[in-house]
């Protein structure tokens, strides 16, 4: 959302001021797939071949899985060492049957939590390491950004030596908590399905910033007629 981080100072304050920001960026396609395709891979659309939003048209598609997909960026980072984790929305196709279904773990993660298909909060399926998990519309185990923040401070916890699990009771503490161990390098991504529609809430920000609306700009709304593409 144009100007949505300007109501956002934490997401600043622990994000962009510790990395990096890109004042001026550009993606090689307006379109979810193709876009996630070229970060994923690094190559333009014309050569990963996710052209749209279909298996028809390339989206996790037989080119992706056969070629691209393995030598993408998470295979690299694994044969250099890295521990590499990845939890929610992955390409728009997949986890379907025609793309290979929930058992298709694209090479080169350790951990995996795929989300099957397009953006979904609630009532949708996650490929977990190849198993199928469903879940349904309850907020406190089912809200999808809360279920993949959860599995990445646990993969975090665990790959630098932190708490590794939880019982009932108590967390269960790494051997290697307390030893001058090194941890490996690591590699998390989280995929958000915003800033897509559906845009719900978890619950307990749903009246956050009732009071704002989008930034208006000159092109602010423009009418879709025949002079514009429908993407711009």
């Amino acid at each position: 959302v144009l100007a949505g981080a300007d109501h956002m100072p934490k997401t600043y304050e622990m994000v962009a001021q510790q990395g990096a920001v890109m004042e001026n960026s550009f993606v090689a396609s307006p379109l979810c797939c193709p876009s996630r395709s070229t970060i994923l891979s690094g190559r333009f659309v014309h050569n990963h071949r996710a052209y749209n939003n279909s298996f028809i048209g390339g989206c996790s598609g037989t080119h992706w899985q056969n070629v691209v997909e393995k030598e993408a960026l998470p295979v690299h980072l694994q044969s250099a060492g890295y521990k590499t984790f990845f939890a929610g929305k992955y390409l728009n196709q997949y986890g379907k049957r025609q793309s290979g279904g929930t058992s298709h773990v694209p090479p080169g993660w350790d951990t995996w939590n795929g989300l099957v298909g397009n953006s979904k909060y609630y009532n949708y399926t996650l490929s977990v390491d190849g198993i199928s998990e469903v879940h349904g519309n309850d907020p406190d185990k089912d809200y999808l950004t809360k279920i993949i923040w959860e599995r990445a401070k646990e993969f975090l916890e665990t790959v630098t030596g932190g708490v590794t699990q939880k019982n009932e009771k108590n967390f269960v503490e790494s051997p290697h908590k307390n030893e001058n161990v090194v941890p490996p390098p690591f590699f998390i991504m989280m995929s958000t399905p915003s800033a897509h529609a559906p845009f719900d809430a978890e619950p307990q920000y749903m009246d956050n910033y009732a009071d704002l609306k989008a930034k208006r700009t000159a092109s602010f709304n423009i009418a879709n007629d025949e002079t514009k593409h429908w993407l711009l």
